[in-house]
């Protein structure tokens, strides 16, 4: 059995349906909503349990709640005793929003505990959009929101400096939710080392740019406004998580991450307007 923290959530709804369309080893996916339950349900069906899977929920900004870092260690602890692999997948907010739960903070508290589950993996995640992107209560991607602002008043307005390389331009790495959940089962499968190791697809975009991948993706003119009398000014480019991917290249896996025009064609074309579902 897999169960599946979260499963209500667009990472989570996401990894539920790869793992039952494969199957992972002909194992049940059992999906839990409410987090906290879990505990009650483990000690009596750990035999039954091959992984766990803690897929958090995308928060938005000015809602937003630290990560706990309790829970997580709650969670690596029972898995740990009951001697189940765990994987743990989280949303880095940008470096100006607050979260308890730092990564390699919790890796070095990992080395100190005398039992360890057989393998664990935190994934950090960058901007990750794709199918089933807008289902929940969460924050929907940057991408979800330009194409809803597109297609309600087909321009957009960008604010601030536009472009990569200097202090002002802000860059964000993009990432489809298939790569995603591509790396994810990879890992279940080959089982390489267990530390935190980031996802992204290897290269910061431009705002501007994405925004050009989802007119050309509807097949229309690309109408984005940047106000003249907007100051020259954005977030420092270090205020913006950018994920590393030399850890996750060094253990094998070598796979290419989808282009955001590549990524940003199929999520429009093949989900967005026909209505189409990760199911």
């Amino acid at each position: 059995m897999i169960v599946i923290i979260g499963a209500d959530g667009f990472l989570g709804k996401c990894v539920s349906a790869k793992l039952r369309e494969m199957p992972w080893k002909g194992k049940p996916v059992m999906p839990f909503h409410d987090r906290d339950a879990f505990f009650d349900f483990l000690p009596s069906h750990y035999q039954e349990v091959d992984w766990i899977i803690y897929c958090d929920k995308r928060e938005k900004v000015e809602k937003h709640t630290p990560f706990r870092m309790e829970y997580v260690r709650q969670l690596w602890s029972v898995a740990a005793s009951y001697s189940v692999p765990l994987v743990y997948a989280f949303f880095q907010p940008d470096k100006d929003v607050f979260t308890d739960f730092q990564p390699e903070f919790f890796a070095t508290w990992t080395k100190k505990q005398y039992r360890k589950p057989p393998y664990w993996y935190i994934f950090r995640l960058s901007e990750v959009y794709g199918p089933n992107d807008g289902e929940v209560s969460e924050e929907i991607s940057r991408v979800l929101q330009w194409y809803r602002v597109i297609l309600e008043t087909g321009r957009v307005e960008l604010k601030g400096k536009q472009g990569c390389g200097d202090d002002t331009g802000v860059c964000r790495d993009y990432v489809y939710v298939k790569d995603v959940v591509r790396v994810l089962y990879w890992f279940m499968t080959h089982q390489p080392a267990s530390d935190v190791y980031d996802i992204g697809s290897g290269f910061a975009r431009t705002d501007m740019a994405v925004v050009h991948a989802i007119f050309q993706a509807l097949r229309c003119e690309s109408k984005v406004e940047s106000p003249r009398n907007e100051p020259e000014s954005a977030p420092f480019v270090d205020s913006v998580f950018l994920p590393n991917l030399s850890k996750l290249r060094s253990i094998g896996y070598k796979k290419d991450f989808m282009t955001v025009e590549k990524g940003v064609k199929s999520y429009v074309q093949r989900y967005l307007q026909s209505g189409n579902k990760y199911v």
